[in-house]
């Protein structure tokens, strides 16, 4: 290009891509910022860590703003006063993606205990159970009926006990069952067949079934200030922070020690949360602490409503994919 030279670098006050004068970290003229990737392997890792996670003041100053002041983050946002702090998108990415991979790797689905299984085979079976059995299986498609026979031929798997001790006998008087039924008792012994899979699919399926739940939580937020004079993309940023710090919260709860300390542990830190979501909201949208009291609570209520056919919808799509 015009004006640029192999020796031209970072140092030399002209922008390597377009041959321009750059008298600051960023070239006025097409962007492009003063670092430099060819160097050695250790130091361009460096660089491209921190520019993906953001390894520097900002992020400190960001949590430090969360932590601290419940609510000031999205109101700096709705000021115009970003350049100090990390990007709510990014930290929702990486907060989200935290909290999942240890709910991943805590939440284990293990063996059932043998008393249980026990116990569960000690129960009488209801009358006909066999033959209801039988005919839940002549309803099935071949691989379902396959992998129920597995099941039923399986004397220590819970799955199987529990099975019959289900009243089965109305099944036999069923000669076809509509779809969307026979789709269900398809799902659901692909799920007794491989509880482990459909158990992390599911978990694997969490994470999307939440970041759609953000554009329904900022609508609540919406109908619940209407006067505020806020965008809806405010409200939605509002919402991504405050996702952001119930995942970090979560996270923490999740790591506590299986003890007395770690319960008090758990308990203070859902304490914490609820007020801090209390405190966000007055901050952010202003009000008395009556009014700011009745709208935290009706919020509360209402997305743990709407967060049930959430988790139904993740259910239904991880069946469908298994």
């Amino acid at each position: 290009m015009p004006g640029a030279t192999p020796l031209d670098g970072p140092l030399s006050g002209i922008c390597p891509n377009c041959g321009s004068p750059r008298r600051d970290r960023f070239c006025a003229r097409c962007g492009q910022n003063d670092r430099s990737y060819i160097r050695s392997l250790p130091r361009m890792m460096w660089e491209f860590l921190r520019e993906a996670f953001e390894l520097d003041s900002r992020v400190l100053r960001t949590f430090k703003l969360m932590a601290t002041r419940p609510g000031e983050l999205p109101a700096e946002f709705s000021r115009d006063r970003r350049a100090d702090y990390s990007s709510p998108v990014r930290l929702y990415f990486f907060a989200s993606i935290a909290f999942f991979f240890v709910l991943s790797l805590t939440a284990e689905l293990g063996a059932p205990p043998a008393e249980r299984l026990a116990a569960a085979r000690e129960r009488p079976e209801p009358p006909g159970a066999q033959a209801g059995a039988d005919a839940v299986r002549a309803l099935l498609p071949p691989e379902q009926a396959r992998k129920w026979d597995e099941i039923m031929d399986d004397e220590g798997r819970l799955a199987r006990a529990m099975i019959l001790q289900v009243e089965l006998e109305p099944f036999a008087e069923e000669v076809e069952i509509e779809p969307f039924w026979r789709f269900l008792l398809t799902q659901l012994v692909d799920v007794l067949h491989q509880p482990r899979v459909a158990f992390d699919r599911l978990i694997d399926n969490l994470p999307i079934a939440m970041f759609f739940m953000l554009p329904a939580y900022a609508l609540l937020l919406v109908c619940f200030y209407p006067l505020s004079g806020r965008y809806y993309v405010e409200h939605f940023v509002f919402a991504m922070h405050i996702h952001i710090v119930a995942f970090v919260a979560f996270t923490v709860m999740l790591l506590a020690p299986e003890n007395v300390v770690g319960d008090y542990l758990t308990a203070a830190i859902a304490l914490w949360l609820a007020a801090y979501y209390y405190l966000a909201l007055r901050r952010y949208y202003g009000g008395g602490r009556a009014v700011s009291g009745a709208k935290w609570l009706g919020l509360m209520a209402l997305y743990s409503v709407m967060l049930g056919p959430g988790f139904l919808l993740v259910m239904f799509v991880t069946l469908y994919s298994l």
